[in-house]
């Protein structure tokens, strides 16, 4: 991601924050789809869930739709960072085992000086 679109994307996430502590949910909610269109990510969903349930209570259809449809997205993306980091952790378990092993046995790899 270049410099100029991590600038953008963290601007329309603070005026999405803004506008949603203004109580202009409609705005915020269009800022934060702006912000997920040029970079996801699972704060800004749960943010614009949280907007599509603020608009939902006006709008009973649409706004609750869109509530539950941003926040399954927001569940199966936290979903792949478990994941990812259950799949980290058992590498550097497995990496932490072997190590012990070999220490153990004495046969631990010699380091450079």
């Amino acid at each position: 991601m270049t410099m100029a679109r991590l600038v953008a994307v963290q601007a329309l996430f603070r005026q999405g924050r803004d506008l949603l502590a203004a109580g202009k949910v409609a705005e915020a909610c269009s800022a934060f789809e702006e912000s997920q269109k040029l970079e996801p990510a699972v704060t800004t969903l749960l943010d614009l869930a949280g907007s599509a349930r603020s608009r939902g209570n006006s709008r009973p259809h649409g706004g609750r739709q869109t509530y539950f449809l941003v926040t399954a997205a927001a569940i199966s993306a936290a979903e792949q960072v478990t994941k990812i980091s259950t799949h980290f952790v058992s590498a550097a378990s497995s990496r932490v085992r072997s190590m012990a092993a070999r220490i153990l046995r004495g046969t631990e790899p010699k380091r450079a000086r």
